[in-house]
């Protein structure tokens, strides 16, 4: 079942100790690992998951896998469309995220039974535990990380110190050692709005400074502040202000 439909699809697989090589799936999915481990590799990165492990694929992603002796037994979950939203608006899916936590396990164990007994009512009831594995899921794979609210301060310091030379997404990650879509998510959740946006609120709180307290010319404060030029200056200073540039000297 495709996972844009109303309902999600779950089923059990298990894998032997044979490797399997770099592949990837057309439709976004959840896997659970029951018992056993393997080694995923991701994204550049490397990790071995056990039983509790829970593992989001974004369609199209490239990995591979490697067994440890005695396989796994793995849980997948096709999640419906509602779940992919709900999923989307909490967690960087694109990074591929994990999170690992005992109930999982038990959740699993649960939905596998609904899974064996396949009786009228086990439709309703895995529909509900399917809900529940990816509220955990979110759970546990966003809570907020260390790394991810120092990645935010150096940002920050970073922006503040090229506020001439506006950064890009991409530099302002590389610069802080991390993915550009994590650093986004981690910026909304730290400042309730992205790296652009916050850019901007500076480079114009900055001009605004200059332009009320000194009496540089605007050519040369929309250079500092990382505008084109004074035209582009006065777009922008008018629309976060209500007023230009030359309108906020004079009255002052």
């Amino acid at each position: 079942m495709h996972p844009s439909a109303a309902t999600a699809h779950a089923r059990i697989s298990r894998y032997s100790s044979t490797p399997m090589a770099v592949h990837s799936h057309a439709t976004p999915s959840l896997t659970l690992v029951l018992n056993g481990r393997y080694e995923e590799t991701i994204r550049s990165r490397s990790a071995w998951h056990g039983a509790g492990a829970l593992l989001f694929y974004p369609p199209g992603e490239p990995h591979a896998q490697l067994f440890a002796p005695g396989g796994a037994v793995k849980l997948s979950l096709a999640p419906a469309a509602a779940m992919l939203e709900y999923l989307e608006e909490r967690l960087p899916l694109a990074e591929a995220p994990v999170a690992t936590a005992p109930e999982l396990v038990r959740l699993g164990q649960r939905m596998a039974h609904e899974l064996r007994v396949a009786d009228t009512h086990s439709p309703a009831a895995l529909e509900g535990l399917s809900w529940e594995l990816v509220a955990l899921f979110g759970r546990h794979a966003g809570h907020r990380s260390t790394q991810d609210t120092a990645s935010v301060a150096r940002a920050r310091e970073c922006i503040a110190a090229h506020l001439d030379q506006p950064l890009s997404i991409a530099r302002l990650a590389a610069l802080c050692g991390i993915h550009p879509a994590r650093l986004a998510r981690a910026f909304r959740r730290e400042l309730g709005l992205g790296p652009g946006e916050y850019q901007r609120r500076l480079r114009l709180e900055q001009a605004l400074r200059l332009v009320s307290e000194t009496q540089a010319p605007l050519g040369e404060v929309a250079l500092a502040c990382g505008f084109c030029d004074q035209s582009h200056l006065s777009r922008a200073f008018k629309a976060a202000y209500g007023c230009a540039p030359t309108a906020l000297r004079r009255c002052s």
